[in-house]
């Protein structure tokens, strides 16, 4: 009696196993069908035209990153030229103060 109930244990272990066999080959099956390809081939270029979209994306963002660091370049370059200009001025400025007194004290030592 023993035997017979370890022969069934061991004949339903093997048919168990068997039978996900069956299920691997019908979902091997599925994959191989024509419909499924298509599907999947549709997924990469989805997945494709995505990742596109996001670098096109990210290259218009930094387009206009850069677009906006040069244009804060420029103006800081302007006004440093403004204010190089106004220090020029203001030289010339005291220089013409100083060639005048120059002047006027050397007419006092004259007469």
């Amino acid at each position: 009696m023993k035997k017979f109930f370890l022969l069934i244990i061991i004949l339903s272990a093997i048919s168990s196993f068997g039978q996900m066999n069956n299920k691997l080959q019908k979902k091997e099956k599925l994959l191989s069908a024509d419909s499924v390809v298509e599907k999947i081939q549709e997924l990469k270029d989805s997945v494709v035209k995505s990742i596109y979209t996001i670098d096109s994306a990210a290259i218009k963002a930094n387009e206009n990153n850069i677009n906006a660091l040069l244009k804060v370049q420029k103006d800081r370059e302007a006004k440093q030229k403004r204010n190089a200009i106004i220090r020029i001025a203001i030289g010339i400025g005291f220089l013409l103060i100083l060639i005048i007194g120059w002047r006027r004290k050397a007419k006092k030592e004259r007469g």
